[in-house]
């Protein structure tokens, strides 16, 4: 009686951490140690105007898991992964993936498209430019109706592209999205929402600091290129950034050593648990009438 006790209580707990390990349960505490509404599955994760702008939207057909949605005064975001089917036939296996989209309340974007050349959501409706540097123009396709786009490429942006080879980026009017053209690890996911969020902020905050937007060229996205004057000066644009910046990016990230403090105490508890399931299941059975 005490040995099939001891196994079934140690059955009960081995699932339920395992349960705990899952994907789902995962990014579910990831939504709410940043405040975040979550839901395990969604249609969409933009608003339908926002949703008929977006090509990666617009042209596949897209289901969403473990939505997570983030809201302050200049926008709203949201985290999921992703099912793209590329087509109408149910055998076609969907491409997995990870995404960050937003949408501004009161900002709106020149017309973006960047993605790997190997992307199978790569092909646009606009017209393919050219950055003039070999790094980026070798490994992605960049599609933009006008010269307005260069205004996007920050200094973030193009070290970003430099340097991975699997970012795709769209934004169009007020909304913005992001991937990496895979599924991202759990644990990988806070450095993924912090790169775009590092975006996100950068472009909201480049957008109110233009005189005259329509006068850039893409010559502006190259390194010797002289950028645009800002409007605002260089201390409101560090505030106005910084405050996108914080609210944006999840705050596990400051909280590293914390999470792993954690870890390890709810692991000494479990350890403690599993020692405990044999003496309590003597004392039940001890006390049991015979």
């Amino acid at each position: 009686m005490l040995i099939i006790l001891s196994v079934s209580l140690t059955a009960l707990i081995s699932g339920l951490v395992l349960l705990a390990r899952t994907r789902t349960a995962r990014m579910h505490r990831y939504a709410l140690r940043n405040h975040a509404l979550f839901e395990r599955r969604r249609n969409t994760i933009t608003t339908a105007l926002s949703a008929g702008k977006l090509e990666l939207l617009k042209e596949y057909f897209p289901l969403f898991h473990h939505v997570m949605t983030f809201t302050d005064s200049l926008a709203f975001a949201r985290m999921a992964d992703g099912d793209i089917y590329k087509d109408e036939n149910p055998n076609t296996p969907p491409v997995k993936i990870t995404l960050f989209t937003a949408e501004f309340r009161n900002r709106s974007f020149p017309v973006l498209k960047i993605a790997p050349l190997n992307s199978p959501f790569y092909a646009s409706e606009y017209l393919t430019v050219k950055t003039n540097i070999p790094e980026i123009d070798r490994v992605y396709h960049i599609s933009a109706p006008n010269q307005a786009a260069a205004l996007l490429f920050t200094p973030y942006l193009k070290r970003l592209l430099k340097t991975r080879k699997n970012i795709y980026l769209e934004v169009n009017d007020n909304a913005f999205l992001y991937h990496e053209n895979c599924l991202i690890p759990v644990e990988e996911l806070e450095n993924f929402h912090c790169r775009a969020a590092q975006l996100l902020a950068e472009f909201g905050n480049t957008m109110i600091n233009l005189d005259k937007p329509g006068e850039a060229t893409l010559a502006s996205a190259a390194p010797h290129a002289v950028s645009a004057k800002p409007a605002l000066t260089d201390e409101e644009f560090s505030a106005k950034a910084q405050a996108m910046l914080a609210t944006m990016c999840p705050k596990t990230i400051a909280r590293t050593h914390g999470t792993a403090s954690l870890r390890g105490f709810w692991g000494i508890i479990l350890l403690l648990i599993l020692l405990a399931i044999p003496v309590l299941g003597w004392i039940i059975i001890k006390n049991f009438p015979h």
